[in-house]
């Protein structure tokens, strides 16, 4: 009896312990002559920034091999809807620091891509 109740118990709270990922998909274009290869190297400052100042975020890009060309997919993830408004008020917060590392790096994928379009999802 008791290991019934404690598998009905079992059963019950795994719904409150899932969770969702967050994929945060940006669609950007480069700019100001800015070549893949120099992209891809402010990706790469972004981030050592992401992992040297402990952030959740982690980031791919997807270079298209059909459709639009010109545009390139940033895809960043957390673990959660929830880490993602807590990582992105973090970050804005920084960016008000030009000296900051996330400044600093923000102002490299800038000075070479701009977002074309922005859309958040969950992962189930």
């Amino acid at each position: 009896m008791i290991r019934i109740a404690l598998l009905a118990i079992a059963i019950l709270a795994a719904p409150l312990t899932a969770s969702a990922q967050y994929i945060d998909a940006i669609s950007n274009k480069l700019i100001g002559g800015c070549t893949l290869d120099q992209y891809l190297e402010a990706v790469e400052g972004f981030r050592a920034v992401m992992k040297s100042e402990g952030y959740a975020y982690t980031v791919e890009i997807a270079q298209p091999l059909t459709g639009d060309l010109s545009v390139i997919w940033w895809v960043g993830r957390t673990p959660d809807l929830t880490t993602y408004g807590k990582e992105y008020t973090r970050w804005e917060a920084a960016l008000a620091n030009t000296g900051s590392p996330e400044a600093k790096a923000n102002a490299k994928l800038n000075a070479c891509a701009e977002n074309v379009s922005r859309q958040g999802s969950i992962v189930r």
